[in-house]
């Protein structure tokens, strides 16, 4: 059983329980996801690389980000930066 990233409690994840988001494995509740490390350092980086933008880039950003599936938009931002 994977301890929590956050907390150290254990708790079961694995492959056959179908988890949605991949922090499902490293971290025991979303609480403690949004509270960790990880979370913050990535939410940091999205807020300072959004302050960077003009309101007309932000508004064509979040477009792109609402509109393009997750997995499409995983396979494009692939190719874009090789």
């Amino acid at each position: 059983m994977p301890k929590c990233g956050t907390c150290d409690t254990k708790f079961h994840a694995c492959s056959s329980c179908c988890l949605t988001y991949n922090w499902e494995y490293d971290y025991c509740c979303k609480e403690c996801w949004k509270t960790s490390k990880k979370y913050l350092g990535i939410k940091e980086s999205i807020d300072s690389f959004m302050r960077m933008l003009n309101d007309e880039q932000k508004k064509c950003f979040i477009n792109v980000w609402n509109e393009v599936p997750e997995e499409e938009l995983d396979e494009i931002m692939g190719d874009i930066l090789k």
